[in-house]
């Protein structure tokens, strides 16, 4: 008996078909695993293919539960045997004093590693024979690691700057949590860390901005989830007009407006809201994208005012993101009405989604925005 067509495809096509699957809309937060899983146990045709994208984003990091353990991952003769640890692309993994060993085992076992998550629950400081070894595996290995996130941790853990000096090739540097620890006086960065994009998701103390500052020579993105203060903007200054991608979570007062209109050369503003302090000459003339995103429900949002500002900005926006629920909130005097005339006046397209969330990415450079989450992101090339 001949071999059913959908088994016979060749290799490429299996794959872009799969790939098509990681990511079936950009509405969805996270890879449609279900489905990839489905398809690794159709035929062993499939196996390999479907796997190398499930391996794609490994979770070292056990959840109630649920998540591999590190010594899985280094022991089973399954993944080994297949070769499929050349897939792990993204990984996040718990780190604990006991685990620090296992650690340098996990980066070793993974040669196209990308990105690296951490999560620890109590203060860990690598020791410094253990950077060491770690450095080795890097020079080995050739790892060019280019995303780096701090997940969880104790305020007074020192892991961010031991990595830092371990992983130099790092452009995009996400930190998760309140760091009470800063580097010892005359501590250096790595010379050669260039960060393309920083985010914070904590207040963090203005002598980390100040140490970390020189990183920030090459900076495009920049997200600051909580309320910045005047000594992170002042040592912020020198670079702000180099960002063109800012996230703000939370309004700050005047502050906010001044930020936004020293970044002259903004290309993407990713806000929760078009605040009251915000007008029309806020924005900047070099503006092409906006972003009006959640993180768990929409803001009401008065659309008469954000129309009248949006009428009369300088630049020559492209395309505004916002949640559909956010154009009914207010029922009849919602008037979500202007907004869809003013933006076909201007020939501006209303990207209104389902559920607009606030934008999780991959740490890659793009030339465009919005990034988005897109297969091709996570391609064994570097950035």
């Amino acid at each position: 008996m001949s071999m059913p067509l959908i088994l016979s495809l060749p290799a490429e096509i299996l794959v872009d078909v799969f790939e098509r699957l990681y990511f079936p809309t950009s509405l969805l937060r996270f890879p449609d695993y279900r489905s990839l899983s489905c398809c690794s146990r159709v035929h062993r045709l499939w196996t390999i293919p479907a796997q190398r994208l499930l391996l794609r984003y490994l979770d070292l990091n056990p959840k109630d539960g649920r998540g591999q353990s590190s010594n899985y991952l280094i022991t089973s003769s399954s993944i080994r045997e297949k070769n499929l640890l050349t897939s792990v692309r993204m990984l996040d993994i718990l780190v604990t004093p006991a685990t620090v060993p296992g650690f340098c085992q996990v980066i070793a076992s993974l040669p196209r590693l990308y990105s690296l998550g951490i999560s620890s629950q109590v203060i860990i400081n690598i020791p410094p024979a253990t950077v060491k070894e770690l450095r080795r595996i890097v020079a080995a290995n050739r790892l060019c690691l280019r995303g780096l996130r701090i997940i969880s941790g104790s305020v007074l853990s020192t892991i961010l700057y031991d990595l830092l000096h371990v992983f130099p090739t790092v452009k995009v540097l996400n930190i998760d949590v309140e760091l009470a620890s800063i580097p010892a006086p005359g501590s250096r960065l790595p010379p050669e860390l260039a960060l393309y994009e920083f985010s914070s998701r904590r207040s963090l103390p203005d002598s980390f901005y100040e140490w970390i500052l020189p990183a920030f020579s090459n900076l495009r993105i920049l997200e600051l989830m909580e309320s910045h203060g005047k000594g992170v903007r002042r040592t912020l200054q020198p670079i702000v007009s180099q960002i063109w991608s800012l996230r703000l979570f939370r309004s700050n007062g005047f502050a906010t407006p001044d930020l936004i209109s020293a970044c002259t050369g903004l290309k993407e503003l990713v806000l929760q809201s078009i605040s009251l302090r915000l007008h029309a000459d806020s924005f900047p003339p070099s503006l092409e994208y906006i972003n009006l995103a959640n993180w768990a429900e929409p803001k009401v949002t008065d659309w008469t005012r954000v129309a009248r500002i949006v009428q009369d900005m300088p630049c020559h926006l492209k395309r505004i993101r916002c949640d559909a629920r956010s154009t009914t909130l207010l029922g009849m005097d919602n008037h979500w009405d202007c907004m869809e005339e003013i933006c076909k006046e201007r020939d501006i397209v209303l990207d209104v989604r389902p559920n607009n969330w606030w934008p999780i990415e991959e740490p890659v450079i793009v030339d465009h925005f919005p990034r988005d989450r897109c297969i091709e992101h996570l391609s064994l090339g570097d950035v």
